[in-house]
């Protein structure tokens, strides 16, 4: 519809592009090798710069993709997709290492990056996880689990479904993961685990966009070993478990605040 609203409204055209849809699928076929993921990678980017070529301005919540589109257009602005109205107590939870335990995954696993990178956790990671830290369950949350997420169940994989209060599990696990293959925006999962606090251990594509930096306030690894290594070391290390928790709240307790938001959207609708 975007050509009758240019034709017929006048009005300018903000376009929000919650990820470039074309990013993930490339991504996904640079995996699979698969001239059908060649082929909607190749559809998809044609829709979308067309889309692009349309707006008055072009609207991204990733750093990375602003770089990314850059050479081709040159509106293209960084906004925050969303805010959080109230903060949690930075100290109180940062101080919490020996209450928590356990380690959660967050998703709706309609949206396949999802199934692909928990499956390659279990099967390829946590045996690891566990053979180090011993006593440890992984909770998968999030609606829609394929066959294949569904058969990760066991004794020590929960899967919940959908979850309607997140606090029953991000106020007491210790690790949130991030094992993302390919993909493309920012990662909502990982804002929210963040807000709660709780550490989160992902793979490059996870946090891109966010400007995040390891060791700081995310642990990032892309090959299985360093995944695992990461989760072992975080698990234990209360110290630095303590500082990643604590600098995720300020992180988001910065950026993702309404004042924030009020001043970007004031500005470009000119308010």
């Amino acid at each position: 519809h975007i050509d009758r609203i240019d034709k017929f409204s006048g009005a300018k055209i903000l376009y929000y592009t919650h990820d470039l849809h074309f990013l993930r699928e490339m991504r996904k076929y640079e995996i699979s090798k698969s001239r059908r993921d060649y082929n909607a990678f190749r559809k998809l980017k044609a829709i979308e710069y067309y889309i692009f070529g349309k707006a008055g301005l072009i609207l991204t919540p990733s750093v990375y993709e602003k770089d990314y589109l850059g050479s081709d257009f040159t509106n293209v602005q960084v906004s925050e997709p969303y805010y959080f109205d109230d903060f949690k107590d930075k100290e109180a939870i940062s101080g919490s290492f020996a209450k928590k335990k356990d380690i959660a995954f967050l998703g709706n696993f309609a949206h396949e990056p999802n199934a692909d990178g928990i499956m390659w956790f279990c099967d390829k990671i946590f045996p690891e996880v566990k053979r180090k830290i011993g006593s440890v369950k992984l909770y998968i949350i999030g609606s829609n689990p394929t066959d294949g997420v569904k058969n990760l169940a066991s004794d020590d994989i929960i899967l919940t479904g959908f979850v309607e209060n997140l606090d029953d599990y991000f106020d007491f696990v210790k690790i949130f993961i991030a094992p993302l293959r390919y993909g493309a925006g920012i990662k909502g999962k990982i804002v929210t685990a963040m807000h709660y606090g709780v550490p989160v251990v992902s793979t490059s594509v996870g946090v891109e966009g966010l400007g995040l930096k390891s060791g700081e306030n995310v642990l990032i690894a892309d090959t299985e070993d360093g995944f695992a290594d990461n989760i072992i070391r975080l698990y234990s290390d209360e110290i630095l478990w303590s500082n990643i928790s604590y600098n995720s709240m300020r992180l988001v307790e910065n950026n993702f605040n309404r004042g924030n938001l009020e001043k970007f959207f004031k500005g470009i609708l000119g308010i």
